[in-house]
């Protein structure tokens, strides 16, 4: 779209964007789009893995922004990028994944779900 003009998609990633798992564990991520105003295109949604690709038999994505990664491993870390397009317009929200535990305690970009106090980044 051009400048100042607002995409037709509102799209949205659930709570909590920054999932830290450990390994083994089953993940979702829930993306949700609607068109600002009707289309006649239809509205999909479909997930990625940035720079890479989402972990082949492990991971469902249901076509409508739910992607379930079962049994995760430490190569599933990453970005996570939900897109949704409706015709020519395309608009794209990340997640991001880290398996396993940081011995340093810190996650990056969020708390450390295993320390009750805050961490301080």
């Amino acid at each position: 779209p051009a400048p100042g003009q607002e995409a037709p998609i509102i799209i949205t990633v659930s709570e909590p964007r920054i999932q830290i798992v450990e390994i083994g564990q089953t993940v979702t991520f829930d993306c949700s789009a609607r068109p600002r105003f009707q289309t006649p295109d239809p509205l999909t949604i479909t997930w990625a893995k940035e720079n890479g690709v989402l972990p082949q038999g492990r991971a469902e994505d249901n076509g409508s922004g739910v992607l379930i990664i079962t049994q995760v491993q430490s190569d599933d870390s990453g970005t996570y990028v939900c897109t949704a397009t409706a015709g020519q317009f395309v608009v794209t929200e990340r997640a991001q994944l880290t398996v396993g535990r940081d011995p340093g305690g810190r996650q990056p970009g969020g708390r450390d779900p295993y320390e009750r106090a805050p961490v301080v980044v």
